[in-house]
């Protein structure tokens, strides 16, 4: 029987734009995962996932895209191995920019909330 993963580790802020968050993190070689998002505040029940097939243990680096801009987000990671889910780790939260704000030119700052 396989034992239950590790919970995974809170995914770390990338990047993000109008309509998309990038995050990272560090995966177990041994599990998949599903990284799962949800427009803050609903609820978990209704989220959305990507499902991220084994890594070589190396940094992962995940995509989330076809978000609505000027948003809150929150995204959390679940490991699976061979069937069997982890807890939900814990969560990070990120506000997309609002359109026209990408904050490009040297005097404007990103406009990403992080927590």
């Amino acid at each position: 029987m396989t034992s239950k993963p590790d919970k995974p580790p809170k995914p770390e802020f990338e990047d993000c734009d109008e309509t998309s968050i990038q995050c990272k993190w560090d995966p177990d070689p041994t599990c998949s995962y599903r990284l799962e998002y949800k427009e803050f505040p609903d609820e978990w029940a209704d989220c959305m996932s990507i499902e991220i097939p084994k890594g070589q243990g190396s940094a992962q680096t995940s995509n989330v895209a076809s978000l609505n801009p000027t948003s809150t987000y929150t995204i959390r990671l679940v490991a699976v191995r061979d069937g069997v889910e982890s807890d939900p780790g814990d969560m990070l939260t990120v506000d997309t920019q609002a359109p026209g704000c990408d904050g490009k030119t040297k005097d404007e700052k990103k406009n990403c909330i992080i927590s």
